[in-house]
């Protein structure tokens, strides 16, 4: 039984034809929740840093992941009722591609947490990339009218320091 049912609705064209799935996703009980977002989390950020000799390791250990976060997932039958996505057989029956995996388990995430939230993290990180685009605007404009002025400067300096000399 889920915590706090959430029905969510996944599409996928791998295939090349487009696929949608429905789908309830649950919150995590309290004493697993730190486990799991930390999990996920640090499992992003090794395999960023990590080597690509590793990247076999860090597949399994997301694989894991993912089949950890379906404990909390129910897929609809056709008949309406829900089935809860318990091992690899279900999970594979009920999600067609890659690609759904990875959309659910980042539906998971961010129902589970606020401050991690994929799309609050993308919309911060745009943010700060906005507001450093206009401060680096503001500087190069700053720099720029320096540097006019300091050649309009050197210009004159030259001019006055240069002597023609005519025969």
């Amino acid at each position: 039984m889920l915590i706090k049912p959430k029905e969510i609705t996944l599409n996928s064209s791998v295939s090349g034809e487009a696929v949608g799935k429905e789908f309830q996703i649950g919150r995590y009980p309290a004493t697993q929740a730190i486990e799991m977002i930390t999990r996920g989390a640090s499992l992003l950020r090794d395999a960023v840093k990590g080597s690509p000799a590793n990247s076999e390791q860090y597949a399994k250990a997301f694989q894991k992941l993912g089949n950890d976060m379906c404990k909390f997932v129910e897929a609809k039958m056709p008949n309406g009722e829900y089935v809860a996505l318990s091992s690899d057989h279900l999970i594979n029956a009920h999600i067609p591609d890659g690609d759904m995996f990875l959309l659910l388990m980042r539906e998971v995430h961010d129902y589970n947490t606020n401050f991690m939230n994929s799309g609050r993290i993308f919309k911060m990180s745009r943010s700060l990339i906005d507001q450093a685009k206009a401060q680096i605007t503001q500087i190069s404009s700053l720099f720029s009218g320096l540097s006019s002025v300091n050649a309009k400067q050197r210009s004159q300096n030259s001019e006055k320091n240069t002597t023609t000399k005519t025969r």
